[in-house]
């Protein structure tokens, strides 16, 4: 059994994304739990959470988290390898780095070095190293270019259409 961390910048993107994968982990019994990192008002955050709650449950998904995106990016980076830490996925999907859309750009940044801060022996005051194998990124809006991973999910592209209708909002 693998543990899988899916990163996602927006409530959706997972689905969007690599839902697929998602689904696949989920029937070969990997443990897979989802990291969404998000900004919006208010209500928008209500309604996208629930939608989440809804989709997770229909992926068999174990465990979701919300974090805020925060304009202190050495609180996020902080909040990141703890969570990174704490949960210590064998690999983790992320948006890849040449998607135009500057909350996925971020993301894709943002754990790219936690993923490396994590690993190493950096910030002893805030658990154990991590011991992440990989890290596998996903297209949401703009393709891959020269993609060096494919992953088969033709078993779950009718299941993945479900997933996406999940999210009204």
């Amino acid at each position: 059994m693998r543990k899988i961390l899916i990163i996602a910048p927006h409530i959706d993107d997972e689905a969007i994304g690599c839902g697929g994968s998602i689904l696949k982990h989920a029937a070969l019994g990997n443990l897979v739990e989802i990291l969404y990192i998000f900004t919006g008002s208010k209500l928008e955050k209500e309604v996208r959470k629930r939608e989440a709650r809804i989709a997770c449950k229909f992926m068999g998904v174990n465990k979701f988290y919300f974090l805020k995106k925060s304009k202190s990016f050495e609180k996020i980076e902080l909040n990141v390898i703890k969570i990174l830490r704490n949960i210590n996925p064998d690999y983790i999907y992320i948006p890849h780095g040449k998607e135009v859309d500057s909350d996925h750009k971020f993301v894709h940044d943002l754990v790219m070095g936690s993923v490396w801060k994590a690993n190493g022996k950096y910030f002893p005051n805030i658990g154990k190293r991590s011991n992440i194998v990989g890290v596998i990124q996903y297209e949401i809006h703009t393709p891959i270019l020269n993609p060096n991973y494919f992953e088969d999910i033709s078993n779950f592209a009718s299941k993945k259409r479900e997933l996406i209708s999940i999210y009204k909002s």
